[in-house]
């Protein structure tokens, strides 16, 4: 009998893989995570394969910080209206993307791509926790530095080089 495919993990097992590094931050974690994280975790499917259940559950870990990370400039208002955007337009079972949700958030006004709309503050810390050398680089974050159609500001990549 082969391995049986590990399912989604559930919402209170990722928020707790993420608590030790909620350090200084737990307000900006508590919003993000209330208004639309444990619905995204319980409703749709993490963008990646995993071997086990473990794995799966360190990537939704991974991926869920840099959600936190990339929508903790919202209020919780704009959370809220943005996420109920999202879900009211989002038609498949993966994650929506960061990106969607920031769109969402902005409000009706926004209309530029989600490589467009992080900053290079954004981009910088993108970069110090996910390219180090052996390190995991999302892929709801686009091609991997040094990838065709790597997402990441050249000017930004730059400032990393030697």
């Amino acid at each position: 009998m082969g391995a049986t495919k590990p399912t989604k993990p559930k919402p209170a097992e990722v928020q707790l893989g993420c608590k030790p590094l909620w350090k200084g931050s737990s307000d900006v974690y508590a919003r993000v995570w209330a208004y639309c994280l444990t619905e995204m975790l319980s409703l749709y499917y993490p963008p990646f394969r995993a071997d086990d259940e473990n794995e799966m559950l360190d990537l939704a870990v991974t991926g869920i910080r840099a959600y936190v990370e990339d929508l903790s400039e919202f209020s919780a208002a704009d959370l809220e209206r943005g996420w109920r955007e999202v879900r009211r337009n989002h038609k498949v079972e993966r994650w929506p993307t960061i990106g969607a949700i920031r769109e969402a958030c902005r409000g009706p006004t926004a209309n530029a791509g989600p490589e467009a709309t992080a900053s290079d503050d954004v981009w910088r810390r993108r970069l110090r926790k996910y390219a180090g050398v052996g390190k995991f680089w999302p892929g709801f974050l686009g091609p991997a530095p040094g990838q065709p159609g790597c997402k990441v500001p050249a000017h930004v990549l730059a400032e990393q080089s030697p």
